[in-house]
């Protein structure tokens, strides 16, 4: 399944509509729409909001490490740090 499929499936899972997902990630309701339909990808900064708020790390082939606050790409092997 594409990402835009995951997102939309695990929004729509939470009940959330577009507005509340791109208020939650800071972005509009044009660009949540945008990822869903597969115009484009979300950008790393907004792809560790969507992972949390919707909780898809698996389904995007991540792994968060809660103790760390670290998600850790599966299929590369590679952690990404999120700053706050």
């Amino acid at each position: 399944m594409d990402m835009g499929k995951i997102i939309r499936k695990a929004r729509g899972a939470k009940k959330m509509r577009q507005r509340e997902l791109g208020k939650e990630v800071g972005v509009s309701i044009v660009t949540v729409r945008a990822w869903e339909q597969g115009r484009f990808q979300p950008r790393l900064r907004h792809l560790l909001k969507i992972v949390k708020v919707l909780d898809i790390a698996r389904e995007l082939g991540f792994e968060e490490d809660k103790s760390l606050g670290k998600i850790v790409d599966l299929s590369h092997d590679v952690v990404f740090v999120e700053d706050d």
